[in-house]
Order: structure tokens, then C-alpha cells, then sequence
């Protein structure tokens, strides 16, 4: 134990990238893999992309719907809370169908545990509260304001949380990262709020 405990340690590669694969391949004296690290990553940013476009129109829908409404369109509410069921519905629909394309894809090796269901359940829960306030604050707010500031805030919390309670982020070059990204989008959400006000 003793041997163990005092030999040197491998070089941290995974915290040097973020990939824990090197890490693996340092420790049994092979040298990393860099094609499909590559494709990996690239395929982690097209997926994220596709994400961020999916996201960003969350909204669209029922923003039309509303102003439609407003120009006298009696087919339509000018409620927004009108419309957040319709969104839920929505997603629901597409997360099942994503879930049910992956099981047929991946099948006996899909990766399903019965232990993230309750909280996940507990998570979508939380989520739909929250989603219904955005679609009041889109309202109240205007979307021009509301959407920056409430896509904004809760990444930089979730990015704090993951920090100091779930051990992200060990690298020094990922955090330099999420310093700069934190101190590009807090002054941006800043003259966000401010150019809502009167002066």
C-alpha cells in the first residue's frame, strides 16, 4: 500500500483537456487517440448547436400567436400562460421520441438507470414552474429583455453549483474559460436590465 501510495501520479491529460480517455490511455502506457477525441468533440459542438437553435426557439410559436392576437386576431389569446401547456406537450412529445429512437439505436447497450427517475421527475417539475414564470416575464418584460436575462442568470448559478458542489471544472485552463465567460455575460445582462429602464 504503502509503494502505492508514494508513487508518482500520471500526468493529469484529463485535466489538462477535459477528456478522461487520455487519462486512461496515459495510465496503460498508450499514446491518446487524437482522431476520434476529435470527432468526439466535434460531434459534442454540432449537438450542442443543434441544441442552442432549438432552444432559442422555445418561443416563436406562441410569441406569433400573441401578435396575431394583438392585431385583432380573436383565434388567439394574448394571455401567454395560454400557451405554456401546448409547450409542454410539445417537449414531452419529442423527449419520448428522442428516447425511443435511442433505445431502437442502441438497444441492450442503451444506458438506463431506474435511479435518476425520481429525480429527474423532481427536476422536470421545477423546470415547468419555471418555464410558466418565463412565459409570464416574456409577457411582463418583453421577450427582448426577459429571454437574455433569464437564459443568463440560471447558467451562471448552475455553473457555480457544479464548482463548489459536484467537483467541475478541475482543470485551470476550463476554469480561465468560465471566468471569461462569466465576465462577458454578467455586464451584458447588465445593460440588458438597464436598457429597460427610464431614466
Amino acid at each position: 500500500v504503502s509503494a502505492v501510495s508514494t508513487a508518482p501520479s500520471p500526468p493529469d491529460v484529463a485535466s489538462s483537456n477535459g477528456l478522461a480517455e487520455d487519462a486512461a490511455s496515459t495510465s496503460a502506457g498508450l499514446a491518446p487517440a487524437p482522431r476520434p477525441r476529435r470527432r468526439t468533440w466535434f460531434t459534442g459542438l454540432a449537438m450542442a448547436l443543434l441544441a442552442g437553435l432549438l432552444f432559442g426557439c422555445t418561443f416563436d410559436t406562441s410569441t406569433v400567436l400573441v401578435q396575431k392576437a394583438l392585431l385583432g386576431d380573436t383565434r388567439y389569446s394574448t394571455n401567454n400562460l395560454d400557451y405554456v401547456l401546448s409547450n409542454y406537450v410539445g417537449i414531452l412529445v419529442t423527449a419520448v421520441g428522442s428516447f425511443v429512437v435511442y433505445l431502437c439505436v442502441m438497444r441492450k447497450s442503451a444506458y438506463v438507470k431506474v435511479e435518476v427517475i425520481l429525480p429527474g421527475v423532481a427536476s422536470g417539475a421545477m423546470w415547468a414552474v419555471a418555464q410558466a414564470a418565463w412565459f409570464k416575464a416574456n409577457q411582463e418584460l418583453s421577450m427582448v429583455l426577459a429571454f437574455p436575462l433569464i437564459s443568463t442568470l440560471p447558467g451562471i448559478v448552475a455553473l457555480l453549483w457544479g464548482v463548489l458542489f459536484f467537483g467541475e471544472l478541475q482543470s485551470r485552463r476550463s476554469r480561465r474559460f468560465a471566468a471569461v465567460a462569466v465576465a462577458l455575460r454578467v455586464p451584458s445582462v447588465v445593460c440588458i436590465a438597464m436598457s429597460g429602464t427610464a431614466f
